[in-house]
């Protein structure tokens, strides 16, 4: 039983600690963060940031209980967590040699956490110039010469990002969407812990590519886990819709822009469309996982354009049907045919992650238009 006086128990409840490593002897100014204490440099902050400058010389309190001159009356940074505010402390106190140990040394996951603590706390605070900084400091560790180099993220630096996503810092969706599809890779768990993450945020064309690859692994895969309601009627609609789209586009004589000559323009046109309609049957040997992998079925189907060359053989460790063969012979437009089933590709993956969008309800293939389209 606590028998501990009501005003001790609130103290206790209430306890702030200095930060091991800026709470300065000699700093004139104390900020808190959550419960953590920082007494810093004044002149530091206000050279740093407008925002900052002009806090601090707010006249804050009464003469008697000045913000900020000490620790039982700190200004109070609200919505900043104190491991952001160690992150911005370290970008302003740290020599050159400890940034560069700190690169060199520190796990990649850890220096991203800290580079976007940074870029977040001097965003809110129009630190311009050190934003950009960080924000090219964690790219070119992140994505040198355009490649991840077996890079992963964590789901703690994935949280990082989405908390920035919203503020619209230029460069930052074409650098973080990439490397957050290239982390969740084919795992099922992480899929759902990152759709889960930007339920607070509007990142549409990511959440809808997150659902579209859990999709993509397979209904056992998504159906092992725990999901709420609103996530399981999102994947059966989208389930429903990626079997429609493809129903739709096996059916459809491909968009070709015939060369041949016009006695054989009907031939040829019924000899394309019996080999888009082979090709679109042996897609699912590409896809074993799940029928409704669209774009990775369009990969096979457009992999046969190598493998069809000079009449067939096979291309990259990849045969050819026998039927795909056959039919590829009868086809007078090739060249036009190859360039269609590119189009179609390339096309592929948007039409695919419309189908996720909730706006766009159930579709029927008898009924659609393409490309699709969502509000």
């Amino acid at each position: 039983m606590n028998t501990a006086p009501q005003s001790e128990i609130e103290v206790l409840r209430d306890a702030v600690a200095h930060d091991l490593h800026f709470y300065k002897p000699d700093g004139n100014v104390v900020l808190q963060a959550e419960q953590t204490l920082f007494r810093v440099h004044r002149s530091f902050l206000a050279d740093l940031s407008p925002v900052l400058k002009d806090m601090l010389e707010l006249p804050l309190g009464d003469e008697l209980s000045v913000e900020g001159l000490e620790d039982a009356h700190p200004i109070v940074l609200a919505g900043d967590t104190a491991e952001e505010v160690r992150s911005l402390m370290w970008a302003i106190y740290s020599r050159p040699d400890e940034i560069a140990s700190f690169l060199d040394e520190a796990p990649m996951n850890a220096q991203c956490i800290r580079f976007l603590q940074i870029m977040r706390l001097t965003h809110k605070y129009d630190c311009s110039k050190l934003m950009g900084w960080a924000f090219k400091t964690v790219r070119s560790k992140t994505r040198p010469n355009g490649f991840y180099k077996g890079f992963t993220a964590s789901l703690t630096t994935i949280d990082c990002i989405v908390q920035l996503h919203p503020l619209g810092i230029r460069g930052l969706e074409n650098w973080a969407e990439p490397l957050i599809r290239h982390t969740v890779g084919n795992k099922n768990t992480v899929l759902i812990a990152v759709i889960r993450l930007l339920s607070s945020v509007r990142w549409p064309w990511l959440e809808k590519y997150l659902y579209y690859r859990l999709l993509c692994l397979g209904t056992a895969s998504w159906k092992a886990l725990t999901l709420t309601d609103e996530e399981r009627m999102r994947l059966l609609a989208g389930y429903h819709n990626l079997r429609e789209l493809w129903a739709k586009l096996s059916t459809e004589r491909l968009d070709i822009k015939h060369t041949c000559a016009a006695a054989a323009r009907v031939q040829c046109m019924a000899s394309c469309l019996d080999l888009w309609l082979e090709l679109c049957t042996l897609s699912a040997r590409g896809t074993p996982a799940a029928f409704v992998d669209l774009t990775g079925r369009m990969r096979w189907i457009v992999s046969m354009k190598g493998a069809l060359k000079n009449g067939g053989g096979s291309y990259v460790n990849l045969p050819v049907p026998p039927s795909v063969q056959a039919l590829w012979a009868t086809v007078p437009c090739q060249h036009e045919f190859k360039v269609a089933l590119q189009s179609v590709s390339d096309e592929m993956e948007k039409n695919a992650l419309c189908c996720l969008d909730p706006s766009l309800g159930l579709i029927d293939h008898t009924a659609c238009t393409l490309p699709l389209s969502v509000a």
